[in-house]
C-alpha cells in the first residue's frame, strides 16, 4: 500500500453541494453561475460554495467535478458533472479578488452585458470575496435521478439510481481521492464514466422567457417588509400565524378553500390554530384545523417549511398484527376519526375530511421523497390521504389583483404577500430570480 501511494499519481473528484445554506435565504448564491452561460462566450465559469475557494494543495489534482444537492442528511441527488476543469486562481497568490476583477475585465466574462464583478459586488459581495472558481469547456447531467448514499446509510435500501459509498461529503465540499480514499473514489468514478451522461443545456440570461422575467422583477428584492426586519422569513410559525390571521380575522378562507383546495364551504367555519389532538395514545398539535358544521367538511393543514413529517413512532395493527410506522399524519387522521364530543359521541363521522400539507416550492421534491421512502403517508383505498398543497398556489391566490385591491387598505397584506413570494420557486430558480435582479439593478442605476 505504501508503495502504490508513492508511485501513482494523485486524482481527486471534488463533490461540491449547490443550494445550501443559510446565506441563499437573502442573498444570492453564487454558484448559479454553474449552470448560466455568459455572454458570446464559449466557456462556462462555476463557483464552488461556500466561499469559491479549493484546497490550494489539491486544485491541480482535481480532474473531475460533480455537483449535487442536499435530499437529507446522508442523500443527496446528482445534479452535473465537469471534466478537467480549470482553476482560476490559487487563493494562496493574495491579493486574489483583485486578480480575479482583472480576470474578469480581461475575458469580459458579462452576463446581460453587465460584468460578473459588478453583479456580485450590487449583490454584497465583500472586498475580499471571489467571484470564479473554475472555468470548464462542456457540462454534463445525468439522463435521470441519479442519488449517492453517504457515510453508510443503512436507513435505505440500495436501487437501481442509487451508488452507496462510505464517504461523507461533509457540509458543502469534500474531496475524493484514488490514494486516501481507494474504495469510494472507485464507485463514484465508475459511475462518472458510466453512458448515463448528456450535454447540460445552458443558456444564456437573453434565453429567459420575457413572461418569466417579469415575474421575477414583479416580485423585486428591494423593498424590505416586515418580515425582512424582524428575520423570520422561513419561520414555520411565523406563516402559520399569518395564514390563521388572513383565513380567519379577514374571512379569507372560505374563497381560498373554493380555489386552492376546489372544496364547497359555508360561512359557519370554525378555524383552530395548533388544535389540540390530546386523547388516550395520541398527541400532537394541527398546524389548522378546519370545521364546517353546516356543510359537514373538517380540513386538517400541515405547514412544513424547514421541519420535516415526525413524531414517528411503531404501534401494531390491529387487522395484520404487524408492527408499523405511525407518522403525525396518521395521528391527525385517525384523531380525525376518534374525536368525540360531549356525549361520547365520534364528531365527524358524517363529515367529509380533507387533508393538506403546505410545502414551499424549493422543497417539494424532497418532502415527497422522505415521505415515500419512510413509508410516512396514510392510504385511503391506495390513494394517499394527504394533498401537497406548494406555496407557489398558495401565494397565487392572495396575489391576485383584484383580491390585492380589495385588502389595499389591510397594511400588513403586501408584506405577507412578498413573505409568501420567498418560497414559491425551486432553489434553482429563486437564485436565478436574485441573480436577474442584480443584474437589473446595475442596468438601472
Amino acid at each position: 500500500m505504501k508503495e502504490k501511494e508513492n508511485n501513482e499519481e494523485e486524482k481527486i473528484i471534488l463533490i461540491a453541494k449547490m443550494y445550501t445554506g443559510g446565506y441563499i435565504e437573502n442573498n444570492i448564491g453564487h454558484e448559479i453561475i454553474n449552470f448560466f452561460k455568459p455572454d458570446n462566450i464559449d466557456s462556462y465559469y462555476g463557483y464552488i460554495t461556500y466561499n469559491g475557494k479549493v484546497n490550494p494543495k489539491k486544485s491541480d489534482k482535481i480532474h473531475k467535478i460533480l455537483f449535487v444537492s442536499n435530499i437529507k442528511g446522508r442523500k443527496v441527488k446528482v445534479l452535473a458533472k465537469i471534466e478537467n476543469p480549470e482553476v482560476i486562481i490559487n487563493t494562496d497568490e493574495g491579493n486574489t479578488h483583485k486578480k480575479q476583477i482583472k480576470y474578469i475585465e480581461k475575458e469580459n466574462i458579462k452576463y446581460n452585458n453587465v460584468l460578473l464583478s459588478d453583479i456580485m459586488q450590487e449583490s454584497g459581495l465583500d472586498e475580499y470575496g471571489i467571484y470564479i472558481t473554475y472555468k470548464a469547456e462542456k457540462i454534463e447531467e445525468p439522463n435521470e435521478d441519479y442519488y449517492i448514499l453517504l457515510n453508510d446509510n443503512k436507513e435505505e435500501e440500495e436501487k437501481e439510481n442509487h451508488i452507496k459509498t462510505s464517504w461523507n461529503i461533509g457540509h458543502n465540499i469534500g474531496y475524493i481521492s484514488n490514494i486516501k480514499n481507494e474504495k469510494d473514489y472507485k464507485i463514484i468514478d465508475e459511475f462518472l464514466n458510466k453512458k448515463i451522461w448528456k450535454e447540460k443545456e445552458i443558456r444564456e440570461i437573453k434565453e429567459i422567457n420575457p413572461e418569466t422575467m417579469k415575474e421575477y422583477a414583479s416580485l423585486g428584492d428591494n423593498e424590505e417588509s416586515f418580515m425582512d426586519l424582524i428575520k423570520k422569513e422561513y419561520d414555520e410559525s411565523t406563516f402559520s400565524n399569518m395564514l390563521f390571521y388572513y383565513f380567519d380575522k379577514k374571512k379569507m378562507f372560505k374563497d381560498f378553500a373554493k380555489h386552492v383546495f376546489n372544496l364547497e364551504l359555508s360561512d359557519n367555519i370554525k378555524i383552530n390554530r395548533e388544535k389540540s389532538t390530546f386523547s388516550d395514545s395520541k398527541n400532537g398539535r394541527i398546524d389548522l384545523f378546519v370545521e364546517d358544521k353546516k356543510n359537514k367538511v373538517c380540513i386538517v393543514i400541515e405547514n412544513k417549511i424547514k421541519s420535516a413529517i415526525n413524531g414517528r413512532d411503531y404501534t401494531v395493527d390491529e387487522k395484520t398484527d404487524k408492527i408499523v410506522k405511525r407518522s403525525q399524519l396518521y395521528k391527525y387522521m385517525e384523531w380525525v376519526n376518534e374525536e368525540k364530543d360531549k356525549n361520547g359521541i365520534k364528531k365527524y363521522t358524517e363529515y367529509s375530511k380533507n387533508y393538506f400539507i403546505f410545502v414551499p416550492n424549493y422543497r417539494e421534491e424532497e418532502l415527497r421523497k422522505h415521505i415515500q421512502e419512510n413509508n410516512l403517508m396514510p392510504k385511503d383505498n391506495g390513494k394517499d390521504v394527504y394533498k401537497i398543497i406548494t406555496y407557489k398556489e398558495i401565494f397565487n391566490y392572495f396575489n391576485q389583483e383584484e383580491l390585492k385591491l380589495k385588502m389595499k387598505e389591510d397594511k400588513y397584506y403586501k408584506d405577507f404577500v412578498k413573505a409568501l413570494s420567498k418560497h414559491i420557486y425551486t432553489a434553482d430558480k429563486e437564485m436565478e430570480r436574485k441573480f436577474i435582479n442584480a443584474i437589473n439593478k446595475v442596468l438601472n442605476r
